[in-house]
């Protein structure tokens, strides 16, 4: 017992007589478990807002495409807009699928055509989308300012663009 005392006198003496010693390797134990848990926190945030933006994006959901490269002889304007519109799942295939999973909270088409936009010297590749009014729903999309597709749009035809 006389040996723990004298032990723990002589280490208290002996950080009395290297003050500055002890004092910044207090600091850097301190700075050093303050950034492991700092590292951590953010690591355990940033895994939290993936998987939120994920859930928001539907993990739940099951995307089914159908998509053919052209050919290298359909380079003409006319014959790439003929691919497109004639190539894919067509509506009649979209109601199949509705009929055939009547237990799924929602079945939602959705159309993609990439294209290349010019302005003078200026360039850039465009994406544009044909979908229904329930995409919203099911892909957790928020309108900023004005509206988006409304069911009217879709049984009227109704020439209805949505930017963002």
């Amino acid at each position: 017992m006389t040996f723990l005392i004298e032990t723990i006198r002589l280490g208290l003496h002996n950080l009395r007589l290297h003050m500055l010693r002890s004092i910044l390797t207090a600091l850097g134990i301190i700075l050093g478990v303050a950034a492991v848990i700092t590292m951590v926190s953010v690591g355990e945030g940033s895994k939290r807002e993936a998987l939120l933006q994920i859930e928001r994006l539907g993990a739940r959901n099951i995307i089914i495409r159908s998509i053919k490269p052209p050919d290298a002889s359909n380079n003409a304007a006319g014959q790439q807009r003929s691919f497109i519109s004639r190539y894919g799942l067509s509506r009649s295939d979209f109601e199949v699928l509705d009929e055939q999973f009547a237990d799924a909270q929602a079945i939602v088409p959705v159309k993609a055509v990439g294209s290349e936009i010019l302005r003078g010297a200026l360039r850039t590749v465009s994406q544009a989308y044909g979908t229904t009014p329930e995409l919203a729903d099911v892909a957790n999309l928020r309108v900023s300012r004005g509206r988006y597709l409304a069911p009217g749009d879709l049984a009227d035809g109704a020439m209805v663009c949505v930017l963002g």
